[in-house]
């Protein structure tokens, strides 16, 4: 599990800030804090590291988004770090060598 107190900078055009807010309490992944101005509080809670990388990205490229700072982030140990690693890699092709890597080792911990 990761979960990762954000904070979201939303433009200020009222139209898009609503539509915004409508797609971010859209996503089951979010908890919403109030909004401050263009500054939107927002705690995510997703099941490993990768997903809540994922989830950043996604936010970032989200229309109405103009930034994301992330306030914290906490990871619960409890999952396999090599499992999750080469999931993670072997979304990406370059980075091939890394993920035969890391089953590799996923594998030699089985």
């Amino acid at each position: 599990m990761a979960i990762s107190g954000l904070v979201l900078t939303l433009t200020d055009d009222a139209a898009t800030q609503a539509q915004t807010m409508s797609s971010l309490a859209a996503m089951p992944e979010l908890e919403l804090g109030d909004l401050a101005g263009v500054r939107l509080p927002v705690v995510a809670d997703t099941p490993h590291q990768g997903a809540d990388r994922d989830l950043f990205a996604r936010l970032q490229a989200m229309p109405g988004v103009l930034h994301a700072d992330v306030a914290y982030v906490w990871f619960e140990p409890d999952g396999d770090p090599a499992a999750d690693l080469a999931a993670d890699l072997a979304k990406n092709p370059i980075h091939e060598p890394a993920a035969a890597l890391a089953s590799d080792l996923h594998g030699a911990r089985a």
